[in-house]
């Protein structure tokens, strides 16, 4: 069988909030904690909705995520937060970071 790979939906947060568990679950407990730790389903589904989070999907599973976030998310100014966009090593404003999950 082959991987799809597709854009996750709303109604991928539960799926996606599990894999998110599993894959963070070692730094929890060495007491490290940031978003992806203690995200709840409500925060994934946000952050679905707004950044482009791909799902890798084998036997109907999803197995892994990228979650890609460009500059800023659309309708948010980065002047009004005092965060430049990131730059890239030539000084460019970067187009994007990722972040890649899998189980």
């Amino acid at each position: 069988m082959s991987d799809t790979i597709r854009i996750a939906k709303a109604d991928d947060a539960p799926a996606l909030h599990r894999l998110l568990q599993a894959a963070y679950q070692p730094l929890l407990e060495m007491n490290i904690r940031f978003t992806a730790t203690t995200a709840n389903v409500d925060l994934v589904r946000d952050k679905i909705l707004r950044h482009t989070t791909f799902v890798v999907e084998r036997e109907a599973a999803i197995v892994a995520m990228v979650s890609v976030r460009f500059p800023w998310p659309m309708g948010e100014n980065p002047s009004s937060t005092g965060s430049p966009s990131p730059r890239n090593s030539s000084g460019n404003r970067s187009a994007a970071r990722c972040s890649i999950m899998s189980s």
